[in-house]
């Protein structure tokens, strides 16, 4: 093993591998060498990796922009159709405004497996004395 190997990797022995005993991933003293997984550095990426990047940051970015200017003749749209009774789109008013209802969930055990409780949080509402709303009990 190398004498200047690292004093972390040390306490490894032979056991690590280094590129004097066939990896290529790692320098003679132990230490990863630059942009390999776990070095210091990401991989060098080619010209068309970086094209392909570019080129979907650009269609996300139209896309936000023409979403952003469709919104308010969505927001009508959905808004008539609530007002002439269509059910999916006063779900999606009432989701987008009030929230989606909270999903129960039900613990169920017995003596040799009861369920165990890590922390229970509750709402204490218009409570002038919390500076959260939101409750927490670890350890139950």
């Amino acid at each position: 093993m190398p004498e200047n190997i690292s004093p972390a990797i040390q306490q490894f022995g032979d056991s690590v591998n280094t590129e004097e005993n066939g990896d290529k991933w790692r320098e003679k003293d132990g230490t990863w060498k630059k942009g390999k997984p776990g070095g210091p550095g990401a991989p060098k990426q080619t010209e068309e990796e970086k094209e392909k990047k570019r080129a979907l940051k650009e269609i996300i970015e139209d896309y936000k922009n023409k979403l952003t200017r469709a919104l308010p003749e969505i927001s009508l749209v959905l808004i008539q159709k609530a007002i002439d009774g269509d059910l999916q789109a006063i779900k999606e008013i009432n989701d987008q405004v009030i929230g989606k209802p909270k999903q129960q969930v039900e613990l169920s055990g017995d003596k040799e497996n009861p369920p165990i409780i890590k922390e229970i949080r509750y709402i204490i509402p218009n409570d002038p004395n919390s500076s959260s709303n939101v409750e927490t009990t670890p350890g139950v």
